[in-house]
């Protein structure tokens, strides 16, 4: 396209050296920007045709104007399976059952076709959110994909660089001059031996070197038990310290290793969804901003949009000394100065490619009211109140991709139904149902076996101690076969304040009869009638709630003896009564005086069964 579009009436911000913002005039020819109007002197359409003939005019009145995003990790491996994703960390999610079986799905050759919707879907949805510029990092960039040249067959695309773990491909990408970044992700293919081959590669060729370790617990002491130093120690003897590297989440890592990092000019890239989500320890962004780093952002495995990010990145750091300008350059100047393209992409300057992004102010919710735009203000005021959906206009290369929030290059419908599809056949791979069931099954298990490690261990200490204090146990059921007293009950009189220590003392002598151990039960078991614990307990007027301890001072003998057995047959229990007179001396029962019959198999503690 060779005709001029110009953009006027337009509130931008530069984020150019000289930190220009305000209303200006944009001119673009072919796909870059041709001109910019900083004095605002093409005010009238005449005055822009007169300069410009056959120029296409664009009112951005209402419109903030700023340089297209660059997505510096993203992973689109998962963008279809977040049910799946959800609850993992960085130190299993590379053993999840479910995301091994779509990863055996989508490697597969024979499914190339639904890796590459499934892309499509991927990158649609960052052009949509104003990224022009995507680092994937996703493993299944197979070899016949790069050498297929499939990724620039898409209507709709940013501009795709790829980070390989594959040194094949990597050759093959320096064979074509194509720039790319090589990973290393598996701490377990880490040695010397991977690392001297990771130096003479960058040595070849204009790439970078991005490192997914030191994101795992025990990454530090692993890494630390293999080389015998810490792991940065090891980069820097192999000279991999420098600014063609990038460490990517580095969540496990001190302050010295961090000082090193920053004196050799190391990169590094945050990916402040995927930490929340994925990290068991959280970064100390602030410790990090304080140090001369150049830093950028990405999606990684969980994140939605780079812009999302960047809120998501200025709610955690919290009130810094970092300016909303210098966060915003976290996903425009800095990527570009770190992929080495700052001299064509980044900022808002004239022979720059033209990709840009407009937000809509004309929502009472968005608009800008302020007498002098200066760059910092705009800068906080994209980041705190605008989020994706003010994104009105998004141009890569000279040429709307999106303008007034409409497009003629997006085949929403047919994107819908193949999401709609494809979003079922990774619900279905994953067994969603079956691990679903199984998981929860694990959860009722590991709680009734932590409830009964719980009611084991109380037992135990109730069993040890020697408190006297200690009145009741609540815990599991015991079998039949076993009957074990682990604890008495005791009621709330003999803890509570007593004027007289004699009658606290005489209240203590005389509850010590209630409850005896039981030896044996030869000669039957002496126990209280319920009338008279009842009549007991009305006696004393309802102001002691234990009747047991009302009749044990009112009647002091037991009224009746029960006889059992464990011999066996059904429940037949023999009950005779005692006189007050004879109950202070309990009588031997003689087999051959009367005739006893047991029918009772077990005695059963605890059982609701009704005694004939």
């Amino acid at each position: 396209m060779n005709n001029f579009i110009v953009i006027k009436n337009g509130l931008c911000l530069t984020l150019d050296s000289a930190g220009r913002s305000g209303y200006f005039n944009i001119i673009l020819k072919g796909n870059k920007i041709f001109d910019i109007d900083y004095n605002n002197e093409l005010k009238r359409d005449e005055d822009i045709l007169k300069k410009y003939p056959d120029s296409e005019i664009y009112d951005a009145s209402e419109k903030l104007i700023i340089p297209a995003f660059f997505n510096s990790q993203k992973n689109s491996s998962y963008i279809l399976a977040d049910y799946y994703v959800d609850g993992n960390t960085f130190d299993n999610i590379n053993t999840n059952v479910s995301l091994e079986l779509i990863d055996k799905y989508f490697l597969s050759d024979a499914n190339r076709e639904d890796l590459l919707n499934m892309l499509s879907i991927s990158y649609t949805k960052s052009v949509l959110n104003g990224e022009f510029f995507i680092n994937e990092t996703s493993k299944y960039i197979s070899a016949e994909i790069v050498r297929s040249n499939l990724l620039s067959e898409f209507p709709v695309k940013p501009e795709i660089i790829l980070t390989v773990y594959d040194n094949y491909i990597s050759d093959y990408c320096l064979g074509i001059n194509k720039f790319h970044c090589i990973g290393l992700r598996e701490e377990e293919d880490l040695n010397n031996y991977s690392l001297s081959s990771l130096k003479k590669a960058l040595q070849r060729g204009n790439k970078r070197a991005i490192i997914e370790i030191l994101q795992t617990t025990n990454s530090s002491e692993k890494l630390k038990s293999l080389f015998g130093k810490t792991f940065i120690k090891v980069l820097a003897d192999n000279e991999l310290l420098n600014n063609s590297v990038i460490i990517s989440n580095p969540v496990y890592i001190n302050n010295e290793e961090l000082n090193l990092l920053s004196e050799n000019g190391v990169n590094l890239i945050f990916c402040p969804t995927d930490i929340n989500k994925l990290s068991k320890q959280e970064i100390d962004y602030k410790k990090i901003f304080s140090k001369e780093f150049r830093i950028v952002i990405g999606t990684g495995i969980t994140g939605k949009s780079i812009f999302s990010e960047l809120r998501f990145l200025k709610s955690r750091i919290g009130i810094t000394n970092i300016s909303n300008e210098n966060l915003l350059r976290l996903v425009t100047v800095n990527p570009a100065e770190l992929f080495g393209i700052s001299n064509i992409c980044g900022t808002i300057e004239r022979n720059k490619i033209a990709n840009l992004i407009m937000f809509d102010l004309a929502d009472i919710r968005s608009m800008l009211n302020i007498p002098d735009p200066t760059p910092e203000y705009i800068s906080g005021f994209i980041i705190e109140n605008l989020d994706n959906k003010y994104i009105s206009d998004v141009i890569i290369k000279g040429s709307y991709l999106l303008k007034n929030y409409t497009t003629d290059r997006i085949e929403h419908k047919k994107l819908m139904e193949i999401n709609k599809q494809l979003s079922s056949l990774i619900f279905s791979l994953g067994r969603y149902q079956e691990f679903k069931e199984k998981y929860k099954m694990r959860e009722r298990v590991n709680e009734i076996s932590l409830n009964s490690s719980s009611n084991r261990q109380k037992e135990e200490m109730l069993i040890q101690s020697n408190n006297d204090d200690i009145s009741f146990y609540e815990g599991e059921l015991t079998p039949d076969s076993e009957f074990r007293i682990i604890g008495s009950y005791k009621p709330d009189i003999l803890s509570s304040d007593l004027k007289d220590s004699s009658e606290e003392t005489l209240l203590k002598e005389e509850y010590t009869d209630i409850v005896k151990e039981i030896n044996n039960f030869e000669n039957g078991l002496l126990i209280f009638d319920n009338a008279e614990l009842k009549q007991s307990a009305n006696d004393s007027g309802g102001q002691n709630e234990d009747p047991l301890f009302e009749a044990r001072r009112e009647v002091k003998t037991p009224t009746k003896r029960l006889f059992f057995d464990d011999s066996g047959g059904e429940s037949n229990l023999v009950e005779s009564n005692l006189t007050s007179e004879n109950s202070k001396e309990i009588p031997e029962t003689k087999n051959e005086d009367k005739e006893i019959i047991y029918k009772k198999d077990k005695l059963k503690f605890g059982f609701d069964e009704e005694i004939n």
